[in-house]
């Protein structure tokens, strides 16, 4: 066997995956860690809050916050009408279903037949985090949640927010369905992971962009004296609510992959080009131990269409957390 398809599992690690090191501990649930606010059925705090306590922007935060608490007030009311008015005239609803509402008419419609079969609903919205776009736009980001009588639905939204005539309105709405995956779900990953064997020495760094939105992580793989390096950029697609990464080895090699939740499990689908033109591909299954390790499965592996046998899991280990 040659070293370079004996290396191949390692090799799309790093150019689809960068080296091997993602955290598959389920993120901690409300009040597990002592940084999560419970729900408390009003609109918690938009995003100093979640960026980090920073002040830049106050006023415009703050009525993005009090803009979010006319919204929450609205649907406790039942009042469509008022509903409709955070909306901007031509604004857009996209259900986590693929319905979308577009103009403040079809939003209201749609809200007046939904609380006509709703009574006395109850809305919980958690804010996650908002960032400035430009000078009159923000996106934010969470979770909402609605009780009418004994039924609860939850979904995670983002939301676009624009000056419009001196007031924040929300111009598109997008839900998303419960469970699905955004870089939170990732931020055991922060901090720097070790792993070693047969020769191969593996070190990534991992910590959140100043935006709060991305996970950017570096990688340094040793191999019987050789070095190779990387970045790698972690995000959720807009377009399809997917967790995806990006890849970029140092030499040239490029990667991208989807990630998927199965249980407690990751799933990453990965697809990796060696700087020579080889296509590389893998199915990475990582499995918790604790919150401080995990296991590292590279199945289904291809190169160059051609079928390579599953490697054995190998085990990474955390060497520092965020800050240390």
């Amino acid at each position: 066997m040659s070293y370079r398809t004996k290396a191949i599992g390692i090799v799309v690690a790093i150019v689809a995956l960068a080296a091997i090191v993602v955290p598959l501990v389920a993120r901690p649930g409300p009040g597990q860690d002592g940084t999560e606010a419970k729900a408390t059925g009003k609109a918690e705090g938009a995003a100093a809050d979640s960026d980090g306590a920073k002040e830049d922007r106050k006023e415009d935060r703050d009525a993005i916050r009090r803009s979010v608490e006319t919204f929450r007030k609205a649907v406790e009311k039942a009042d469509a009408k008022a509903v409709a008015a955070c909306w901007t005239a031509e604004g857009e609803y996209v259900a986590d279903d693929g319905t979308v509402l577009r103009g403040r008419e079809a939003i209201q419609k749609a809200y007046a037949e939904f609380f006509a079969r709703n009574k006395s609903p109850k809305a919980d919205i958690r804010v996650e985090s908002l960032r400035f776009i430009s000078k009159d736009n923000a996106v934010e980001e969470g979770t909402f949640k609605l009780t009418s009588g004994d039924e609860v639905t939850s979904s995670r939204y983002s939301a676009l927010h624009v000056r419009d005539k001196g007031r924040w309105l929300l111009a598109v709405v997008r839900d998303w369905p419960e469970g699905a995956t955004s870089t939170q779900d990732l931020e055991w990953l922060i901090g720097t992971w070790a792993s070693k064997r047969d020769g191969h020495e593996v070190t990534s760094t991992y910590s959140q962009d100043e935006s709060g939105t991305y996970l950017v992580g570096r990688y340094t793989i040793k191999d019987k004296g050789k070095t190779t390096s990387g970045r790698q950029v972690i995000a959720r697609d807009p377009e399809t609510g997917e967790l995806r990464s990006w890849t970029f080895e140092a030499r040239g090699g490029l990667g991208e992959a989807i990630w998927s939740r199965d249980g407690k499990k990751w799933v990453i689908e990965s697809r990796g080009v060696l700087p020579d033109g080889t296509v590389v591909t893998a199915r990475n299954i990582l499995t918790p131990i604790d919150r401080d390790s995990f296991t590292w499965h590279p199945t289904a592996r291809t190169e160059n269409d051609e079928e390579l046998p599953d490697l054995p899991p190998v085990k990474v280990k955390r060497v520092t957390k965020s800050g240390q």
